[in-house]
């Protein structure tokens, strides 16, 4: 970025960075990531590019799954993801991933929030009272201020009136429903404290989970 804020091109930040001859490089980035630029010059990880995808996290969330259900893939559960899933590159991510281990993934979203293809959710919804079956898994997302381009459409009260995971919510998801949350949590706003820290809460686990997953995938890519 400081090499960019002073007249650099893109291109050439690559090159130099090939030219420290890194064994890995792990790329985050507001844009989209573009693996053309990275040549074949070292072993390239996307650490989630804008709203695209963030692939190492929805490692994360699903591995956090598989081993407190101590199973080998996700047929058959069902999870809901919850928020801003337009622009959470998170959440695309993982409808891919839980999909593609057999999870029935559904949505809740404002309109405004909602996808705009299918990349594999079964269902989604635009509002609480819509949802009728019980679910495995819930996944709160944080509201991506930083990358929408036009401004809200509600206010963080009104938000949270409307599509805040609260204890209340998670008790109509059934009472074996776990919680995720990739994290910053915005508490107050797309998920209450008690939710947060309910005993059925897997946002911890996510977090020691993420050093153990990205440890695996460089050895991996090593």
């Amino acid at each position: 970025t400081s090499s960019q804020l002073k007249g650099e091109v893109y291109e050439d930040t690559i090159r130099n960075l090939l030219a420290l001859r890194p064994d890995v490089l792990v790329v985050r980035s507001s844009s989209r990531f573009m693996p053309e630029y990275y040549l074949s010059s070292a072993v390239v990880i996307n650490g989630g590019d804008g709203i695209n995808e963030h692939p190492t996290q929805a490692l994360t969330d699903c591995f956090t799954l598989l081993n407190y259900w101590q199973v080998d893939d996700l047929h058959a559960k069902k999870i809901l993801i919850v928020g801003d899933i337009a622009h959470s590159r998170v959440a695309h991510s993982n409808i891919r991933l839980m999909s593609r281990l057999g999870a029935e993934v559904y949505l809740l979203a404002p309109k405004t929030f909602a996808m705009k293809e299918n990349w594999g959710q079964c269902l989604e919804f635009s509002s609480w009272d819509d949802i009728r079956c019980p679910m495995d898994a819930v996944m709160s997302l944080r509201v991506q201020k930083e990358r929408i381009d036009q401004g809200l459409l509600m206010s963080d009260q009104a938000y949270y009136a409307h599509y805040g995971l609260t204890k209340e919510r998670l008790e109509s998801l059934g009472n074996a429903c776990v919680v995720l949350h990739p994290g910053p949590m915005n508490v107050g706003i797309e998920i209450e404290q008690a939710v947060a820290s309910h005993e059925r809460s897997l946002i911890l686990s996510q977090v020691s989970n993420g050093v153990l997953v990205r440890a695996s995938l460089l050895a991996l890519c090593l």
